[in-house]
């Protein structure tokens, strides 16, 4: 303003001194210049420190206004980079007239423990600031799950042994974590497994702090060559993984496998026990046994087994005419025939086969061990015929699993014992001729593995070839190796043979009374063996 003053003084001073000069000069005009211009109050958001774990938030506001004297479009409003934990609320308007403002909310609610940063970015026709930045700060507690491993591949066990792995459960946040539960699902079979230490930690909930861990352990022991998988699933308060998850995969395989082979052979030795029902109304299967029993002794002969043979009755222990037929005796099929004459049917009505057969083979009885009868290097071979249920438990509370259990302890190895019964059909007997079902024989012929024929047949001739050759042919084959049980293939003559069954106890192979091999078959059994597990 100074210049200007002198300038006017020295203007005066020259118009005073010439008259030629105008008076009255002319002032240039400024334009003024209309355009929008965006406000953006404050300049930043801070939401300070927040709890995750119970789920706490927070909202603040963005003020935009127009502090121009043109209107002012806000074409984007918008977060930096998509979040899941930041969210805008966006204005109502679009556009401001001059001095108008508008409010963008922004709401913080963090998933876990973390510290998040992002920007609102603010894009309008502010030809000085067109997109304006909105820098957002964030921190937040909570508790958070670590599993390790998340997953294992337990590779190949051997079938018979057993892996393990442990898997860490660990708080790596900033507050307690709660765990809830843990659960474990399994492929089937289940083979693989899991270990919750609540001797220690105690029954659910657990409660984890900050940098405490604990553990499970997941076995795999498997019986099969399938594959195995399963996962672990670990309920806890952590806000941002309630259900975390450990995945296993696991493959079985055997270790090694063996052949064992047998040529079928027949029994050297028997000892052949016949348990007699001589009640009234067995006449006529007396009679169809005596008629018959040519082709049970034919059988033996022709073997060249050595046997012995003897009687009793469902009412008495003792051998009939204390008599025991030999092999080597000059007309054993004559003997035999008389004896069966001699029983007779004035027996007890209350047939007790059972019992009976349980006393002849007590220790000093006929049959019992020591006795003549009883060899220590032949089979017993005991037969029942009857047409009625047993009652045995008239004299005794002794079920038929209880005999059973004790015609077992007379020889050292089942193989060496062979139990059949001649009765009424299972499970409701038969006719012609009327018979009850064999109650009792059945059980006992069923717990031991031999064969049980019906008594109304009208020819004993079959039922009796068949007991003969079922008494002198082995059915049991003792394994050379442990076996695993799923693996045990078995064939006969060349042909696969499923009518067996695998005795665990004595380690061998037991045919069905319906399969034994015959004389002289080749009998091949396969199988995997257990390995020998690490420690």
């Amino acid at each position: 303003m100074r210049c200007v003053r002198k300038i006017a003084i020295f203007c005066v001073v020259l118009i005073a001194g010439c008259s030629d000069y105008e008076l009255n000069p002319k002032v240039e005009e400024i334009p003024v210049i209309e355009s929008p211009n965006i406000e953006v109050m404050p300049s930043s958001l801070n939401f300070g420190h927040l709890d995750a774990g119970v789920g706490e938030s927070k909202a603040q506001v963005i003020t935009i206004t127009n502090v121009g004297n043109k209107d002012l479009n806000l074409s984007h409003i918008g977060l930096d980079v998509t979040d899941l934990v930041y969210t805008i609320t966006l204005p109502h308007i679009t556009t401001l007239e001059p001095d108008q403002a508008t409010r963008v909310t922004v709401t913080y609610i963090p998933r876990t423990y973390e510290t998040n940063s992002n920007n609102v970015l603010i894009s309008s026709n502010d030809p000085n600031d067109s997109v304006v930045t909105v820098p957002l700060t964030g921190e937040s507690s909570a508790p958070v799950i670590e599993i390790d491993p998340m997953y294992y591949d337990f590779g190949t066990t051997y079938i018979g042994c057993e892996a393990k792995t442990i898997v860490g459960i660990k708080n790596v946040g900033d507050s307690d974590l709660i765990i809830s539960d843990i659960q474990y699902y399994v492929s089937y079979p289940p083979e693989l497994s899991i270990e919750i230490d609540t001797a220690t930690m105690g029954p659910f909930p657990w409660t984890l702090e900050p940098n405490e861990s604990q553990r499970v352990t997941i076995y795999h022991e498997p019986w099969d060559i399938q594959e195995d998988s399963g996962f672990i699933e670990v309920h806890s308060s952590d806000p941002a993984t309630p259900i975390a998850q450990s995945d296993q995969e696991a493959m079985g395989d055997y270790y090694a496998w063996a052949t064992d082979f047998y040529e079928q052979e027949e029994v050297a030795n028997a000892d052949i026990l016949f348990v007699i029902d001589n009640s009234c109304s067995m006449h006529s299967h007396q009679t169809n046994l005596n008629n018959n029993f040519a082709s049970f002794i034919g059988v033996f002969a022709n073997s060249g087994v050595d046997y012995q043979i003897a009687f009793i009755t469902t009412d008495n222990e003792n051998f009939v005419d204390n008599k025991i037929v030999k092999s080597t005796d000059a007309d054993p099929i004559g003997e035999v025939s008389a004896l069966i004459s001699s029983i007779g049917i004035s027996g007890h009505g209350l047939e007790r086969g059972l019992w009976e057969s349980f006393e002849a083979t007590q220790s000093g009885a006929d049959a019992g061990p020591g006795s003549a009868f009883l060899r220590n290097d032949s089979r017993l071979v005991i037969v029942y015929l009857s047409d009625e249920r047993d009652g045995s438990t008239s004299y005794s509370a002794m079920t038929p699993t209880d005999y059973a259990n004790h015609l077992l302890t007379l020889k050292p190895l089942s193989d060496q014992l062979s139990i059949n019964a001649v009765a009424g059909d299972h499970p409701s007997g038969c006719s012609p001729p009327w018979a009850q079902h064999g109650a009792g024989y059945y059980e006992v012929v069923q717990q031991l593995g031999g064969t049980f024929m019906s008594i109304c047949a009208t020819d004993y001739g079959l039922q009796m070839d068949t007991l003969a050759r079922d008494s002198i042919l082995l059915s049991a084959f003792e394994l050379s190796e442990v076996p695993i049980e799923a693996s045990i293939a078995v064939t006969v003559n060349g042909y696969q043979s499923t009518d067996w069954t695998y005795n665990a106890t004595e380690n061998a192979i037991y045919f069905d009374a319906s399969a034994i091999p015959p004389t002289d078959a080749e009998i091949y059994i396969d199988y995997a063996v257990l390995a020998e597990c690490p420690q």
